[in-house]
């Protein structure tokens, strides 16, 4: 009986040359099976490059030769093995894409096909491991999912809405006083979330093949963006704690 499983992910990643060649060897592994009969299988390894271009190559060997850069930069990868008699037997393809200039939201999939129903759930267990390990929070993600326009949007109603509420209070009320920096750094801390978010999706890229030219890239850019977020979030902490102290000094 045939057993289809396919696996969908939403999630960035980093696959750098030693997690693919991990991969590969457990596909391969996977396929070729145990015992003095191995099966036969045909191997298709194909790329989608940054100029539009999608080529295949004869080998993971190949692949990883790639310069991976500039126009050349790799953006998708499919790997694709079936039994050479009868590919409904065995069959595994998996694939990996920079899915920002795609409609389809898909940056990781599988689908494992076969007759043995063990075989493909505990092929599906091991190469889950696997992708477990090249996953990555993606900040294009964050950013889809919680618009920046619309959530400023949303924090200027709410603010102006408890503002003017405060300053309906009966006098001689004080809170409009003491609350108004408290509503303030909620403001800068939400606005420096933004700030961050932006940055992270140029700094932290959410799709990478790292090897290659765009390896040195990607730890370049990374180490800048770590340092540029933490001086500014250490920015924003001192800047809500100096405003709550200059105010509690201003009470007293």
């Amino acid at each position: 009986m045939r057993t289809e499983l396919p696996r969908r992910f939403f999630d960035g990643f980093v696959l750098a040359s030693k997690d693919l060649e991990e991969i590969h060897d457990l596909l391969v592994q996977r396929m070729e099976g145990v015992g003095p009969s191995k099966n036969q299988y045909t191997t298709k390894y194909e790329l989608r490059f940054k100029y539009g271009a999608i080529q295949q190559r004869a080998s993971v060997h190949d692949i990883l030769k790639e310069a991976n850069g500039g126009e050349l930069t790799i953006e998708g990868l499919n790997i694709s093995l079936e039994d050479k008699s009868n590919p409904q037997d065995r069959t595994i393809t998996l694939q990996f894409s920079n899915i920002k200039n795609l409609p389809n939201p898909i940056s990781i999939y599988y689908n494992i096909v076969g007759t043995d129903e063990g075989w493909v759930n505990d092929t599906d267990t091991q190469l889950a491991i696997k992708i477990k390990g090249v996953k990555r929070f993606s900040f294009d993600r964050l950013n889809r999912r919680y618009s920046s326009s619309g959530g400023l949007i949303i924090f200027l109603l709410i603010f102006l809405t408890i503002l003017n509420l405060l300053f309906l209070l009966p006098y001689p009320f004080v809170m409009p006083l003491f609350y108004l920096p408290f509503l303030g750094s909620l403001m800068v801390i939400f606005l420096v979330i933004i700030v961050i978010v932006q940055l992270g999706r140029f700094f932290f890229p959410s799709y990478n093949f790292c090897w290659g030219t765009y390896e040195k890239s990607f730890k370049r850019r990374r180490a800048i963006g770590i340092w540029i977020i933490v001086v500014a979030c250490l920015g924003t902490l001192l800047s809500v704690l100096a405003n709550f102290i200059s105010v509690r000094i201003g009470i007293h």
